[in-house]
């Protein structure tokens, strides 16, 4: 389960912040020209866990942009 909570930490620091740092208020900004990923609550506290358990949580993300989003590509930090 650790390397789960790893992935989930990676995918987020690496697809998430930055495109929020590209997304305009919604309704207003035109979209961006090509992929721009979007997430609404981009943080979660799962506070303590004993080793062994396992936690889940899913985080929506939306491609904002004009072109497809692909994921080409993962790895765990």
């Amino acid at each position: 389960m650790k390397k789960r909570a790893i992935l989930v930490a990676f995918l987020f620091l690496t697809l998430v912040l930055p495109g929020l740092s590209q997304a305009g208020t919604p309704g207003k900004a035109k979209p961006a020209a090509g992929p721009s990923l979007v997430i609404s609550h981009p943080t979660f506290e799962a506070g303590k866990v004993l080793e062994g358990n396992e936690i889940v949580h899913t985080f929506i993300l939306q491609n904002k942009g004009t072109k497809d989003l692909v994921i080409k590509n993962v790895k765990p930090g």
